[in-house]
């Protein structure tokens, strides 16, 4: 079984917590288990969740070019039971076993501070296991 860590990060470090955005997709094919873990510091009020999307492959992951837009993936849902509210600094960590159906995942984050957040990303780690 390989592993590897996804880079760059999907979401940049140093990003402040005062508005809602989602992060950089990340393929999954031939996966069989993921985590991401996200640290984040200070004042911040939102929720942090999981999307995914069952869009095709496409050329995106053919051409190893994960910035790619041709074909990148556009219709995300929300992961049942993948949201965790935060009101303060800490650590918010998914892992997910057995090869998911979707083939991608993003973080999303909704801002409830009207953008009054202070707190940003201060780690950000993707770890994949697969064959």
């Amino acid at each position: 079984m390989k592993q590897f860590n996804v880079k760059p990060s999907i979401i940049p470090i140093g990003k402040i917590l005062n508005s809602t955005f989602q992060s950089a997709w990340v393929p999954l094919q031939q996966v069989l288990s993921y985590g991401i873990q996200i640290e984040f510091s200070s004042s911040c009020s939102g929720v942090f969740s999981l999307q995914a999307s069952c869009d095709p492959v496409g050329q995106a992951l053919a051409t190893g070019n994960l910035t790619a837009t041709l074909n990148a993936p556009v219709n995300f849902g929300t992961i049942d039971n993948s949201s965790f509210t935060v009101v303060a600094g800490g650590v918010v960590t998914w892992n997910y076993e057995l090869p998911p159906g979707y083939n991608w995942v993003r973080v999303s984050y909704v801002d409830n501070s009207s953008g009054a957040g202070t707190g940003t990303v201060t780690s950000v780690q993707v770890s994949c296991k697969g064959i």
